[in-house]
Formats: C-alpha cells, sequence, structure tokens
C-alpha cells in the first residue's frame, strides 16, 4: 500500500521537468523514510518489539517526505493534455528558459499570468 501510485508516474513524468538529480534525491529520501517505516513496524510485528513510538514519529517522517515529492511534482509540472483529441500522445516540449515543460501555447499563457 505504499507504492500504489507508482502506476501514474509514467503519465506525469513526460509532463514533469524535474531535474534527474533532484529526482533521485527525492527518491532516496523516500525509500530512506520508508525504510525507517518498515523496519520500525516490522520489529513490532515479527519480533514483538514495543516500537509505536517509533512507527509514529517514522509515520511522520515518511508523511513530511511524500509531501515535499508531491509539492515537487506539482511544481514542476505542466497541466497539458496528455492525449490528443485522436487519441494518440500529445507532444510536450521545453522551450521556456525557467524549465517548463510544456507544449509552446501553455508556456506563453503561463508565462502571460506570472507576469
Amino acid at each position: 500500500y505504499f507504492v500504489w501510485y507508482f502506476c501514474l508516474l509514467p503519465f506525469v513524468l513526460p509532463a514533469s521537468s524535474i531535474p534527474v538529480r533532484k529526482g533521485l534525491k527525492l527518491f532516496a529520501a523516500w525509500a530512506g523514510s520508508q525504510a525507517m517505516w518498515l523496519a520500525a513496524a516490522g520489529a513490532l510485528e515479527m519480533l514483538g518489539i514495543n516500537t509505536f513510538l517509533y512507527i509514529w514519529a517514522a509515520g511522520l517522517i515518511f508523511f513530511g517526505v511524500n509531501i515535499v515529492c508531491m509539492r515537487t511534482l506539482m511544481t514542476h509540472h505542466c497541466n497539458a493534455p496528455v492525449l490528443n483529441s485522436d487519441g494518440s500522445m500529445a507532444l510536450l516540449r521545453s522551450s521556456n528558459h525557467q524549465g517548463d515543460y510544456c507544449p509552446e501555447t501553455l508556456t506563453n499563457s503561463r508565462s502571460k499570468k506570472r507576469s
């Protein structure tokens, strides 16, 4: 139940301008925070050790890392249609100096809104 949303990444990542290095850092933080939670939960479930406080703290950290990941995905995402009206994939290209990964028409309208 930690990875159900991975199936959505093929639809989100093509419209994202997250640098690879930043993406890898986010994934490492996410995997590390999940490992902390799973270690504490495993100790409780398999070994019977009282780790409720650690699970709570790891849950807060995991939640915070997920918030950072979602915020980063949303700030680096272009809200453009994935499919054209005929069902073919929409072509996205980077044409903005700010690194937005959007079709040219959306990039122009977005830069006007920011002014």
